[in-house]
């Protein structure tokens, strides 16, 4: 069984007694209609007649207020489902966009989106600009490097998916048909490519 939330206490907290009061306020100083209908003349009660009725008056409205609660955890999950709805749609559209990606990456560079490419750590997560691209001769593998020279290859090499990389930066795509046996270098993203071999 669910606990009802913090939310809904709450509103019973403050309904169940203001609605009481209320009602025992209406009976002493304004009273009912004894006919039941417009015109009819009204009846005070007597705070002893109320104190009689007290009981009854409580838990008739501990019911109301249990109806209440009902209705307003129904409102809640009714709110929380288009929620989660919205967020399935949203990740549904993401999932999209990324395998639209995926497939993009795959074609223009002519490899799987998930193929490992070297990158460094100052890449990853210095965010450093990436001012070298090599594309391997022999094995075809493909390098994204920047202009920190100062790498210590065996802590601050990276391994990555080619996708990841272009998420990145963008701008590699522009290298997509770099051939292998090539490089290519700039100073800074404003500055074009430009390509040459070993």
């Amino acid at each position: 069984m669910k606990v009802p939330s913090k939310k809904s206490l709450k509103f019973i907290a403050w309904f169940f007694p203001i609605f009481t009061i209320v009602e025992i306020l209406i009976l002493r100083y304004h009273g009912f209609n004894t006919r039941g209908m417009p015109g009819g003349s009204p009846n005070i009660m007597t705070w002893e007649e109320i104190y009689n009725i007290l009981p009854a008056t409580i838990i008739s409205n501990i019911l109301f207020s249990c109806i209440m609660l009902m209705l307003f955890k129904e409102s809640e999950k009714v709110e929380e489902k288009k929620k989660a709805e919205a967020q399935k749609r949203i990740n549904d559209r993401k999932q999209k966009e990324i395998r639209q990606f995926g497939d993009v990456i795959s074609v223009k560079f002519h490899e799987e989106a998930e193929t490992a490419v070297l990158t460094t750590k100052s890449v990853i997560q210095d965010f450093k600009t990436i001012t070298y691209v090599n594309h391997d001769a022999e094995e075809g593998e493909w390098q994204f490097l920047s202009d920190d020279y100062n790498i210590d290859c065996e802590k601050d090499a990276r391994v990555v998916s080619i996708e990841e990389i272009v998420k990145i930066d963008p701008t590699l795509i522009e290298l997509c048909d770099l051939p292998c046996g090539s490089f290519a270098y700039r100073n800074d993203k404003s500055e074009n490519w430009i390509i040459s071999t070993h």
